[in-house]
């Protein structure tokens, strides 16, 4: 005959569980694997500023490429003085050089300057008159359009026939924090007749 006490240890002999030492050891483990999740998500949070940065950087060059490309096929009368410097007679949408009221296209001659300063580079836009040879009163403010870049050295003036010359840019950036280096290229073969002006 089984009474009520041996009963009781016959059940609990019977119900399988964890022992304290299992229990200890599968905590430490999930520990661990959250303690992996957190650091690699903190780390991601991180570098997510670094990872905007440059593609701001990225994003700014093709926006100033595509600029530069789309002025110098509207336009005419491109030169350069030195690889840090571009000139076009070319047409912008507003009603004045260096204006900001959107109206008919009017032509300006558009200025490109790109300067060194300390460890990076930055390159300025500036509307004239189409009058103006150089930036000077009576033209718009310059625009910083791109900064950041490897070097001054952006501009490349091939001229050839009369009325005709090829412009390359070259827009580069810096290897920053174990990643490559960024370099973007474009270039324009004028072939637009002179609009008239030096």
């Amino acid at each position: 005959m089984t009474g009520p006490l041996t009963r009781a240890r016959l059940t609990l002999s019977s119900e399988e569980g964890f022992t304290l030492t299992e229990l200890i050891v599968a905590t430490m483990m999930g520990l661990v694997v959250i303690g992996a999740g957190v650091t690699v998500f903190t780390a991601g949070i991180a570098s997510q500023p670094r990872i905007d940065e440059r593609a701001a950087q990225i994003q700014q060059a093709r926006t100033m490429s595509e600029r530069i490309t789309r002025e110098l096929r509207q336009g005419s009368n491109a030169s350069s003085a030195n690889p840090s410097q571009l000139m076009t007679l070319t047409y912008v949408p507003r009603t004045s050089c260096g204006g900001t009221t959107v109206g008919p296209a009017i032509r300006c001659r558009i200025f490109y300057g790109c300067t060194a300063t300390g460890s990076t580079s930055s390159c300025i836009r500036t509307e004239c008159p189409p009058a103006l040879l150089s930036p000077s009163t009576g033209c718009g403010p310059p625009v910083t359009v791109v900064s950041g870049l490897t070097t001054d050295q952006v501009f490349a003036f091939s001229p050839r026939t009369p009325g005709q010359a090829y412009v390359g840019i070259r827009l580069a950036y810096p290897a920053e924090n174990g990643d490559d280096a960024i370099t973007i290229q474009d270039g324009v073969a004028l072939r637009n007749p002179p609009l008239g002006g030096p």
